[in-house]
């Protein structure tokens, strides 16, 4: 994939889900905000600046117990 030679992958966490016994992915980048992708690389959804997040530029990650995805971009 492009996006990922592009985009500076910069975190990355693993989201369990017991349910179903499997994992999804969410990949942050240096310039091309967040991808969430499930365990066969399929991407389930993206978070950038065209969809809302206030910058592309990821630092930090998050899956809280709420089953929320924190996502910190700085300023």
């Amino acid at each position: 994939r492009a996006w990922f030679k592009t985009a500076s992958v910069f975190r990355a966490i693993a989201i369990a889900n017991p349910k179903m016994g499997t994992f999804s992915y969410a990949i942050g980048t240096a310039r091309g905000g967040v991808r969430l992708f499930d365990a066969t690389g399929r991407e389930l959804h993206r978070f950038d600046e065209s969809t809302g997040l206030r910058r592309n530029a990821v630092l930090s990650l998050c899956y809280d117990r709420e089953k929320s995805l924190w996502v910190g971009t700085g300023t």
